[in-house]
């Protein structure tokens, strides 16, 4: 380092680089190398996401779609449960159908309608939350482990979601 507090480099790069970052530093008026010294302050300055904020992205990522397999097979075993009720008859079910013989119809077609309610309304939730945080990272503001938690306690998603698929 010298005096004045910064280093001369000799610097290779290639022709057509050298090229755009010419016409660049034209373009917002800056010397070449002003130009290159703010573009590498602005590519170190960026914070960076944290593994573990990366890996509670994809757990909410396995999450969701588990949540859309829920969805999905609810929503069969709601068509077979309304199916039985149209027939009046649970002879013959077993205990992979919706319904064990016995149980009644309508009850289990209610509770059936309010679990695939909470899972079309966790992976809308679930949804947001990722576009949230893809959007902070676009915006070269990613979002940490910590602010993860607090957006989930803020889209009404239980803390257990991201502890899916550990």
């Amino acid at each position: 380092m010298s005096d004045d507090g910064y280093t001369r480099i000799t610097l290779r790069i290639p022709d057509g680089l050298h090229a755009k970052l010419t016409a660049e530093a034209a373009r917002t008026s800056k010397s070449m190398n002003a130009e290159i010294v703010a573009r590498l302050n602005e590519s170190l300055d960026m914070p960076k996401p944290t593994e573990s904020a990366l890996e509670m992205r994809m757990r909410l990522g396995s999450y969701r779609e588990m949540l859309s397999s829920a969805a999905s097979m609810s929503g069969h075993q709601l068509a077979a449960l309304r199916e039985i009720q149209a027939d009046g008859h649970t002879e013959g079910m077993t205990d992979t159908w919706p319904i064990k013989e016995g149980e009644d119809v309508d009850t289990k077609l209610e509770e059936l309608s309010h679990a695939q309610h909470f899972f079309h309304q966790q992976f809308d939730r679930v949804s947001r939350l990722l576009l949230d945080i893809a959007l902070a990272e676009i915006k070269g503001k990613p979002i940490p482990a910590d602010g993860i938690r607090e957006l989930l306690k803020q889209h009404g998603i239980p803390s257990t979601a991201i502890d899916y698929a550990r």
